[in-house]
């Protein structure tokens, strides 16, 4: 009995380990979907920027620009580049939280083999208490069956 209740808390514990597991799994897959959108918005802003750049670079090739006016120029091709380092961060950013999350999953499989472990721990010694109980009652059904068989012969004369 205080195996089964053993084995009934080990279950519990399996399932948590499970469940964490999958919420894991689940994190890391969101992760992974959200890192491919980031280099999906990296790659499109390039393609604009550089688009942008180079009619920016046309406008100042067409017209005659001022000190002034070679410094918004700079500031504004500075600023379109400074969105990519953002956008690179935002990447790095994922990346990182990825292999924690590959880290989490880890440590959750390790979780769920060490309680998978004590489940089988725990059903083969309910299996082995089990066997002793019915031989147990086994040996008690024999020697209840001679004591009858010897009480009631016991008078008897051989022949």
């Amino acid at each position: 009995m205080m195996l089964e209740r053993l084995q009934q808390i080990k279950q519990r514990q399996r399932d948590k380990s499970e469940q964490a597991l999958l919420q894991a799994g689940a994190r890391l897959r969101a992760l992974e979907t959200e890192l491919k959108g980031h280099i999906e918005t990296l790659e499109e802003y390039i393609v604009w920027r550089k688009d942008q750049e180079k009619a920016l670079y046309q406008q100042a090739h067409d017209a005659f620009l001022t000190r002034s006016g070679v410094d918004k120029f700079r500031l504004k091709i500075a600023n379109l580049r400074s969105h990519d380092a953002t956008l690179k961060k935002n990447i790095a950013t994922c990346e990182q939280q990825i292999e924690a999350a590959k880290n989490t999953v880890q440590v959750c499989q390790a979780g769920l083999q060490t309680a998978n472990k004590a489940m089988e721990k725990f059903a083969s010694l309910i299996a082995l208490e089990n066997t002793k109980r019915a031989l147990l009652a086994n040996r008690n059904e024999e020697n209840q069956l001679d004591e009858f068989v010897t009480s009631r012969f016991s008078g008897m004369k051989s022949i």
